[in-house]
């Protein structure tokens, strides 16, 4: 290493550590990342959360649409109290002498807040195809404009949104650096990372990547138990949300599932679903290092949940003509169980103190980092594999036979993908190229998922069939493949802070192919791969629908990847390179496995080049790691 081997907290090897300042917990909790006496941006924080809260309780009151419409029920106490609790608890811990508690909360409440924001948008631009209940429920067809209730809910997200990131560089700031990794960062190059030496058993392609592998805390291991519960919990729950909040008999009211829903719902759900898993996934990977934060990120998430879940149960209670459905209870049981484990975690400090006095806080190492990312891939493609035999659409008396879904034949390449990557990064040999892969491949999973929902959420909103059990696998293995490809890049993270890329050159052979691969790919995800006179299939530049997101999503991951390999080591260069020949490969095979659904279906253009890209990619990666074999150091650098 280069210059890598100073305490965390000292700017270089020749200069005292000086420790930050801490407040001593009130009641006998962790105080493993807290702030110092003049926590001044902690309380900043929680005021402008409280009023944003505020805000958002005084909104229904003042009116979300002009004319006024009133909501389907008496729901202002649970809408008050939903905005409230969070920057409440915050409060109530900081003042408990519990700040990093505080802090996970507000930071929790911030990366969600960007979805709810959008969802709530929907009453600026259009009220009447807002499915909320609990806010307004219109009982005519006539126009409605925005009133400035609906103004005030949406500033009050973007003020939890705001609250969170002063929270959150708070605490880096105040806490200084040698705190600065709580909550997931990524450690400074000042972390004590033990030796800098090559593990005795590392294989070729480990020695070649340079990676040395980091010791990890022997507690670290113990409490991965609940970092894989807490993950299924929350892609449990966001399932609950993802489907028809309730049953309605209101012809002015009709309920959607998330993805029948248009425009700023629909991304709004997305987001808010991203966040929620983030959210989970940061606080788990907090716990070794800061469990308060952990406390309050899994706390603010369970409460998160509850605020989304909670005024659809609600509604099916309360409100006439409309009947509680089953996802939104299942949503709130996990939201009561995630609190559970959250209220499980034993706060503790889990660095340990030097010569010096200075906390350094050592986190899991490269090659254990990797193992977790195959799980959920490993995971993600069971699912996609059990979407591919199962029924996508729950029988139904409307529904006198199920829809051949054409597309769905997608599922079982995705499926083969997720778990080649998984197994890839559970067997060592294969981890480091297999990691980078999971990087970008990961995305094989909404590819697929979008374009083999697609004639199921057509039937489901034709006839009202449920949703059967293959799409709800499908669903859940969106989130599962994109904790993997977080936790995949979190470890490239981790490798990056344990070698020195400071005078690592760019890979001249690697910078045709990538060049080649990304026109191709280009061409292959703009231009269609199947033409035929009775179908116009979904595109980019044309007939943009659901599943033209499947391409966006192939595209951006393939010019990522090629972005990134000029400039990576052999090893992680020919993993992306394997990651874009993934995603072209699954653009190739819509050809041949969807072709079924017209009689007259001829190869496209996009067949070809994705063809093309696929075989560059795959030849590319051959390149790259046999020429950059022999001229690189195959030794991490000293």
């Amino acid at each position: 290493m280069n210059a890598r081997t100073g305490s965390i907290a000292g700017g270089s090897s020749g200069e005292p550590a000086r420790p930050a300042a801490r407040r001593a917990p009130r009641d006998g909790g962790s105080s493993s990342t807290t702030l110092p006496d003049d926590d001044s941006r902690l309380w900043i924080a929680i005021a402008v959360a409280g009023g944003g809260a505020l805000l958002a309780t005084l909104a229904p009151l003042t009116g979300l649409t002009t004319p006024a419409s009133a909501p389907g029920f008496a729901s202002w106490p649970l809408t008050a109290l939903i905005h409230l609790l969070p920057a409440t608890l915050a409060a109530l811990f900081a003042v408990r002498g519990r700040p990093g508690v505080a802090v996970g909360l507000l930071i929790a409440s911030a990366l969600v807040a960007p979805g709810r924001a959008l969802a709530d948008g929907v009453l600026l631009v259009d009220a009447a195809s807002a499915v909320r209940p609990e806010l307004i429920r219109l009982a005519t067809l006539e126009p409605t404009g925005p009133g400035l209730g609906a103004v005030l809910l949406v500033v009050a997200h973007l003020a939890a949104l705001s609250a969170g990131v002063i929270a959150y560089v708070g605490s880096r700031v105040d806490a200084g650096p040698s705190h600065g990794i709580a909550f997931g960062a990524v450690p400074g190059p000042g972390l004590d990372t033990g030796s800098s030496a090559a593990s005795a058993d590392s294989d070729d392609v480990e020695r070649l990547s340079g990676i040395p592998d980091r010791a990890a805390p022997v507690q670290a291991g113990r409490r991965q138990g609940t970092a894989i519960t807490a993950l299924f919990v929350i892609v449990a729950a966001c399932l609950g949300l993802a489907g028809a909040p309730f049953s309605s008999e209101d012809p002015y009211l009709l309920s959607k599932a998330v993805l029948d829903a248009d425009g700023l719902v629909l991304g709004g759900w997305v987001a808010a679903f991203l966040g929620l898993v983030v959210s989970t996934l940061l606080a788990t990977a907090a716990r070794d290092t800061d469990g308060d934060r952990a406390l309050g990120g899994l706390l603010g998430t369970a409460l998160l949940v509850f605020a989304l879940a909670a005024p659809s149960v609600a509604a099916g209670l309360f409100a006439a003509e409309l009947k509680t459905t089953a996802g939104p209870v299942f949503a709130l049981v996990a939201a009561f169980v995630l609190a559970l484990l959250a209220l499980r975690i034993t706060p503790r400090p889990s660095s340990r103190t030097t010569a010096e006095g200075v906390d350094e806080v050592r986190l899991p190492g490269a090659r254990r980092l990797r193992r977790a990312a195959g799980v959920p891939a490993l995971l993600a493609g069971l699912a996609l594999a059990g979407g591919a035999v199962l029924p996508g659409l729950a029988p139904t008396d409307r529904l006198t036979a199920a829809p051949v879904n054409h597309q769905a034949g997608l599922l079982v390449p995705a499926a083969v993908l997720l778990i080649l990557f998984g197994v890839g990064l559970l067997v060592s040999v294969s981890s480091t190229v297999a990691r980078p892969a999971l990087v970008v491949g990961w995305l094989a999973a909404p590819m697929v998922a979008a374009v083999s929902l697609d004639v199921v959420f057509a039937a489901n909103q034709l006839v009202g069939a449920g949703l059967g059990a293959g799409a709800w696998l499908v669903m859940a293995a969106v989130p599962l493949a994109g904790a993997g490809g977080f936790l995949a890049w979190t470890a490239g993270a981790v490798e990056r802070e344990d070698v020195d890329l400071s005078e690592w050159p760019a890979d001249l052979p690697s910078v045709i192919p990538a060049a080649m691969v990304a026109l191709w790919a280009l061409g292959a995800f703009a231009l269609p791969v199947l033409e035929s006179e009775e179908l116009r299939p979904a595109g980019i530049l044309s007939n943009f629908q659901i599943a033209s997101w499947s391409q966006v999503l192939g595209l951006l991951g393939v010019v990522v990847a090629v972005a990134l390999a000029p400039r990576s080591r052999p090893a992680q260069a020919a993993g992306l390179f394997l990651g874009a020949a993934a995603l072209l490969l699954l653009r190739v095979l819509e050809y041949p496995l969807t072709s079924d659904r017209v009689a007259d279906a001829a190869p496209g253009p996009g067949l070809w080049l994705g063809l093309c890209g696929v075989a560059v990619s795959a030849v590319g990666a051959g390149v790259v790691f046999r020429a950059t074999r022999r001229s690189a150091d195959p030794t991490p650098r000293d």
